[in-house]
């Protein structure tokens, strides 16, 4: 007879948010495979383990017209790549109040490096899905339009 582990219990999303001079990632580190939907002023990450988990992550209104990739690396991993046009403001990420002390945002600006590694590393656009030709496909505004 086999035995059924219990299912343990997945922990909150860890956020870093790095920056450049020229360019935003968000890491998406999850204990368990997550799923990411992405809408103009925020995004979802729901727990593929227990779909009623979800964490509401939203942004203010400084986004215009940002394009948005995301690149997935693992189940448990996840990066998202904004990058700055001229004369916009990087866009700033606040939570829901109900998710305050369940999200670990961290911010982190001394990541020049590990950013043009990334950039390097994920410079074949196959390997990245652009959200602006998905949600124009779909008849709606360009990826972060407001």
């Amino acid at each position: 007879m086999q035995q059924v582990e219990p299912l343990t219990e997945t922990k909150p999303p860890r956020i870093v948010w790095s920056q450049t001079e020229e360019r935003l990632a968000i890491h998406i580190i999850t204990s368990s495979a997550t799923r990411c939907h992405f809408y103009p002023r925020h995004l979802i990450l729901t727990s593929i383990v227990s779909p009623c988990t979800k964490y509401i992550l939203q942004f203010y209104n400084d986004i215009d017209h940002q394009p948005l990739k995301l690149c997935t690396k693992h189940d448990q991993w996840q990066m998202i790549f904004l990058l700055k046009e001229q004369k916009t403001h990087w866009p700033r990420l606040f939570k829901e109040e109900e998710n305050e002390s369940l999200i670990d945002i961290v911010y982190d600006r001394d990541y020049q490096s590990d950013l043009e590694e990334e950039e390097e590393a994920t410079a074949d656009d196959d390997e990245l899905i652009d959200f602006d030709k998905v949600l124009s496909s779909h008849g709606n505004k360009t990826g972060l339009e407001m």
